[in-house]
């Protein structure tokens, strides 16, 4: 048995696929729901929907059984040979990879260079209409406020966080996905560094191409209401410092957990 300590664990996607192999898994799981609900996040206490903690216990509980749920799968996908265990790679190795396959690896993971500067808005501009509430001097102007709005959009909790993962000892292989920040056990700033991660491959990059993984061209979608600015957004040039590209070779996961 490996010993982890969890940052990620996908709990949604966790008891999906052990459903796979126990059709009555999930029956049985819906018993605990409105418990387990409570635990979501580990250390994160939901208390504005329960209207109360849930007590360290409990929580250790929850943690306990989460992990022997993913210990479980794990076991359930080596024993059906779904596992692929990547120590090393080159590009005849990298070629192998297929579409649902289940890969784990040790990956250096990255933060999107957006990550921090959506987050610093989503923290300022509650200070900034709470002082406004109370005084009828602007602190910023329009312009500011409108530019603050709009990179708030960006720190949705819903649309997840995009990281980049290259693999340790061979960055040139990369792979990439989002998680969901319900699931996320610690604060986000400290993802960053060395991880072993586990998730199913995708999507994989063809040669020679490469994939915008920035989530500035979802939010211009959604605020281009016709083809023609669409099609203008498409052609906007990000500039280096904010924009987030990846490349062959690399591919995207559907991230289940990450874990030292």
């Amino acid at each position: 048995m490996i010993l982890r300590n969890f940052i990620y664990l996908d709990l949604k996607m966790l008891y999906e696929y052990l459903s796979s192999f126990d059709q009555n898994f999930i029956r049985e799981k819906s018993i605990e729901k409105a418990d387990r609900e409570k635990s979501i996040g580990a250390n994160k206490i939901v208390t504005a929907k329960y209207g109360k903690t849930v007590s360290e216990e409990k929580q250790l509980k929850f943690l306990a059984e989460e992990a022997a749920s993913f210990q479980n799968l794990y076991n359930l996908i080596d024993e059906n040979s779904l596992l692929q265990v990547i120590e090393e790679m080159d590009d005849n190795l990298w070629n192998n990879i297929k579409r649902q396959q289940i890969i784990e690896g040790l990956v250096n993971i990255e933060l999107p260079k957006l990550s921090s500067l959506t987050e610093a808005a989503s923290e300022f501009k509650p200070m900034l209409d709470l002082i406004s509430s109370v005084s009828d001097d602007l602190i910023i102007d329009d312009k500011t406020q409108a530019g603050l709005s709009f990179l708030e959009m960006f720190n949705d909790p819903q649309k997840g966080l995009i990281l980049k993962m290259p693999l340790d000892g061979y960055a040139k292989f990369k792979f990439y996905g989002a998680i969901n920040l319900e699931y996320l056990r610690e604060d986000r700033s400290k993802l960053e560094g060395e991880f072993t991660v586990i998730g199913k491959i995708v999507k994989k990059i063809p040669k020679g191409k490469s994939e915008r993984i920035s989530p500035l061209q979802t939010i211009f979608d959604k605020l281009s209401y016709n083809k023609k600015a669409k099609q203008k957004t498409k052609q906007i040039k990000l500039p280096n410092d904010i924009e987030d590209k990846i490349y062959y070779p690399a591919a995207k996961l559907d991230i289940l957990a990450i874990y030292r």
